[in-house]
């Protein structure tokens, strides 16, 4: 552009001039280049008085303004919203960024903007009055060519055609023509419910109430009218000339002045007026946009703008989208100047959408202000909160047990809703309503069915509370994992919600272990005397604590003279497990009978090999029976037996059968994994008078986790709670020729009736690799028909 050297210095000289006039509390505002290409952003009063050609100099430039409360905005070069303080101070360039903005406008809680993006140009970008949100693409190619806002609506020039569109300031009830105008509206302002126009290419400036949006005549007949600006009933306009014009926005037009400012600019691409006295923006700024019933808000008035105000300001929240009858909330404060005025606290307590209005008393300095129904609403939204489940009970098969819900955190399991849909059923909002209504349902899923699709094995409703709730206990009836699942109804405040079963760990898991039965034996019958050689002898067993056992109990008599039951037993034979009387009771089951044909004690010991609910169990040596011998007549006389003839070798007497199991010892009863989860090392010495397989089984004592000391020497280390089987192995097991010693050591275990038969012993070695939890363990080895034990202890390994 060219300078214009006439008109320039007598601009500057006016305004030297005019600066030491009163300053007036309203002014005009606008953008363009003056001199070679220097772009910049010019002031005046309301009256004309105090040009100020160089207001603000905008680094990036500056190509539409406008001004609300007490901040001026407007559009740089690149489409980007910068603003200053009314008094052009406190410059924020590019302010929003990336806004592709071409002509804006600004109401009390947003600013809006056209934007010129490629591919979506005529779309609407909105943001927060902080410049939080932004958003280019608001409403999405609308066609919108200027836009403006007043207290309730936002509007926008829609095409060449005249046609301007509204819609409601958060994008609600959207209106695509709204009003058919005359000519092409370059430009449009809203001032006092009326809607104002400029059409360069007529040219005119045009006025249609909003209360009645009818096309009219020309309202006003101008030269080149291409920028407006319209506050406290004035309506401004900018010519291609560098004049400034305004006239009263009064039906007929009044006040005409065509040239009522020379501003000396080559180009003015912005126009913009302050209204006096001064229209503070209120708004609500202290709720959330949503919140779960139940849920504390602190609500807060907050004024922008504005002459130093004072009076007072109300907040209210109706049901009603009109703001009408008695509010639910109500709050006034005093004001003492712009800012933000906390308020009393508010709790909803029903579901759904509010609406605030704000109102400002106004004061000498500034008008009254109320703000749109429902400008800002406040939705209400039932609470959303997750279940925690709890089980409760001895985890064993065969006893009851129970699980428990408390609220929780809500959670989501993507991955598990994809499956199955489980996990979150519905939005909600985080908090706590004030009571619980509705029933959750629990389902519990048994081991062989690890992803919980087919129908549940049991379930349980039960009616919710605030304490959550409890289902009906149920027994288990197999080893292995169950898995629970919870469900919530919902009620009128509560979001539904159900747990996930699926991929689950933690508390909803349940482990059940095998029952641990307890065997006794009892002889039958009992060891009274006159009980002879050759009268059978029996037993009865009692199976107790077994969850409906199945399979048979096998029987040993072991004798005569076998106090411990070690020897290989002189008859063994099976009888199977029946039924009880009543679900719960021991199972009694009768040995079969055996006629000894030998004198002497003879003691029963019986044993159970277990199922896939119940553990194996062992009676031990049971009371011994008395043989007496049969009386018998006096013998004939007796007669020498013949003697060997010469050269018969006299054989030796008759040899004992060796003892299947004398000695049985750990190589350490104290042992460490290297790491978290590694396997230990068990060595095994066992000392044996013939060969025979070996069966090894590993019992892990109930309740002994976490121990990390080795038990004091000379301790036994043993536990007189309950074990669970970890692992039954038949290990390898090298024989090695008992030393002399060992044999020794050996013999002076065995009785002396046995020492010679133990002299022959061997020893044995194995060595186990297992992986086992810190805890106490009770390993016992079986060979031949007999079983000896040591205890073990695995400590947690060193960090």
């Amino acid at each position: 552009m060219t300078f214009r050297r006439t008109t320039l210095p007598l601009l500057l000289a006016l305004a030297a001039v005019l600066l030491a006039a009163p300053a007036a509390s309203a002014h005009v505002y606008w953008t363009g280049e003056v001199g070679s290409g220097t772009t910049t952003i010019a002031r005046a009063d309301d009256d004309g008085r105090n040009v100020d050609a160089f207001f603000i100099l905008p680094p990036f430039g500056a190509r539409a303004i406008e001004v609300a409360g007490r901040k001026i905005y407007w559009i740089d070069d690149a489409g980007n919203i910068a603003r200053a303080d009314l008094d052009g101070s406190g410059v924020e360039q590019q302010w929003i960024r990336n806004a592709w903005a071409v002509r804006l406008a600004v109401s009390d809680d947003a600013i809006y903007w056209t934007s010129s993006n490629p591919g979506f140009a005529g779309s609407i970008g909105r943001a927060d009055l902080d410049g939080g949100n932004a958003n280019p693409f608001w409403k999405l190619m609308v066609g919108a060519r200027d836009v403006a806002v007043d207290a309730d609506h936002l509007y926008w020039a829609r095409d060449s055609f005249g046609r301007v569109a509204r819609a409601r300031r958060d994008g609600s009830d959207e209106q695509l023509q709204f009003v058919s105008l005359l000519g092409d509206p370059d430009s449009i302002v809203v001032d006092d419910g009326l809607l104002l126009w400029a059409d360069p290419s007529w040219p005119l400036v045009g006025r249609v109430p909003l209360s009645d949006p009818t096309p009219r005549s020309v309202w006003l007949s101008t030269t080149g009218a291409d920028q407006l600006a319209a506050r406290s009933g004035w309506v401004y306009w900018a010519r291609a000339d560098g004049w400034l014009g305004r006239a009263r926005t009064t039906e007929p037009v009044s006040d005409v002045s065509q040239f009522w400012l020379f501003s000396g600019f080559d180009t003015i691409t912005g126009l913009a007026a302050d209204g006096r006295p001064g229209r503070p923006a209120i708004y609500e700024s202290g709720s959330p946009g949503s919140v779960a019933v139940g849920t504390p808000i602190a609500p807060a008035i907050t004024l922008d703008g504005g002459e130093r105000p004072s009076g007072s300001a109300t907040i209210a929240l109706y049901d009603d989208a009109t703001c009408s009858g008695t509010p639910l909330y109500s709050e006034t404060v005093t004001v003492s100047g712009a800012g933000r005025y906390a308020t009393a606290a508010y709790t909803p307590s029903r579901i759904g959408t509010y609406f605030w209005k704000l109102t400002y008393s106004g004061d000498l300095d500034n008008d009254p202000q109320e703000s749109a129904c429902g400008g800002r609403r406040l939705e209400v939204v039932k609470v959303a909160e997750g279940l925690t489940v709890s089980v409760h009970g001895d985890p064993v098969v065969g006893r009851p047990l129970h699980a428990s819900v408390a609220w929780g955190p809500w959670t989501c399991a993507p991955s598990v809703r994809r499956a199955q849909g489980w996990g979150c059923l519905g939005g909600g909002g985080s908090g706590r309503a004030a009571a619980k209504s509705g029933t959750i349902e629990f389902a519990l899923y048994g081991p062989a069915d690890p992803s919980c699709r087919a129908a549940p094995r049991f379930t349980s409703v039960a009616a919710a509370s605030e304490a959550g709730a409890q289902s009906e206990p149920f027994t288990p009836d197999a080893a292995g994992t169950w898995r629970w699942s919870a469900s919530y109804s919902g009620d009128d405040l509560n979001q539904p919600f159900r747990t996930d079963c699926f991929e689950q760990t933690g508390s909803r898991t349940t482990t059940i272990a095998p029952a641990a039965p307890t065997l006794t034996v009892a002889p039958a019958p009992a060891g009274a005397a006159g009980v002879v050689v050759g009268a059978p002898l029996s037993a009865t067993a009692t199976l107790a604590e077994a969850y409906e056992p199945g399979g048979e109990l096998t029987f040993a008599l072991h004798g005569p003279g076998d106090e411990t039951c070690a020897t290989e037993p002189v008859f063994t034979g099976r009888a199977a497990v029946g039924g009880a009387a009543a679900p719960g009771d021991p199972r009694v089951v009768a040995a079969p009978a055996f006629a000894p044909t030998q004198p002497g004690r003879y003691r029963w010991a019986v044993s159970y090999p277990g199922d896939d609910r119940n553990d194996a169990a062992a009676s031990g040596c049971g009371e011994p029976v008395e043989l007496r011998a049969r009386a018998v007549d006096p013998a004939p006389p007796s007669v020498d037996p013949p003697s060997p003839g010469p050269g018969a070798p006299a054989g030796p007497p008759p040899a004992r059968r060796a003892q299947a199991l004398t000695r049985f010892t750990l190589a350490s009863r104290c042992v460490r994994p290297a790491a978290s989860g590694g396997a230990v090392t068990v060595g095994l010495r066992l000392w044996t008078g013939r060969a025979g397989a070996v069966r090894v089984r590993v019992e892990r004592a109930l309740g002994t986790g976490g121990l990390d000391r080795c038990p004091p020497i000379g301790s036994p280390g043993r536990f007189a709670g309950r074990y669970r089987t970890v692992s039954v192995l038949r290990p390898a097991v090298a024989s090695v020729a008992a030393s002399p010693a060992t044999a020794r050591e050996a013999a002076s275990t065995a009785a002396p009736a046995r020492t010679a038969a133990a002299a022959g012993v061997r020893l044995r070695r194995a060595t186990l690799r297992l992986r086992l939890a810190p805890a106490l363990y009770r390993v016992t080895v079986t060979t031949g028909g007999v079983s000896k034990r040591r205890f073990l202890r695995v400590l947690a390994p060193r960090r």
